[in-house]
C-alpha cells in the first residue's frame, strides 16, 4: 500500500492518493476506538469489507466507517484501486 501525501491536523488525518495494487489488500484488517473514516473511491473497484458484511465498491463510492467496527479494503481488479482517506476523531464536529 503506498501513503504518498499524508497531513495531520489537530483532529483528521487526511491521505491522498492511496493505493491498493492489483488484487491487493490493506495491510491488516483493523479497528478504532476513537476515530472513524469516510473513504471515496477514485478509480478501480473492490470490496469493503465492514465486521461481517461485504460492500462492492467502484469510483464513486462512498462508504463510511464509525467506531468499533472492523474494516478491510480489497482491489478485486487488474488495475490499482485508488482512494481518499479523511480520518476524524468521532463525533468531533457537533
Amino acid at each position: 500500500q503506498n501513503f504518498p501525501h499524508q497531513t495531520i491536523q489537530k483532529d483528521r488525518i487526511l491521505d491522498i492518493n492511496t493505493t491498493i495494487p492489483p488484487r491487493g489488500t490493506t495491510p491488516f484488517f483493523h479497528l478504532y476506538h476513537k476515530h472513524e473514516e469516510v473513504y471515496l473511491i477514485i478509480s478501480g473497484s473492490g470490496e469493503y469489507q465492514i465486521e461481517e458484511k461485504n460492500l462492492t465498491i467502484e469510483k464513486g463510492s462512498v462508504v463510511h466507517v464509525g467506531t468499533k467496527a472492523s474494516c478491510g479494503l480489497k482491489n478485486t481488479e487488474k488495475i490499482p484501486l485508488i482512494y481518499l482517506c479523511v480520518q476524524i476523531v468521532a463525533n468531533s464536529y457537533k
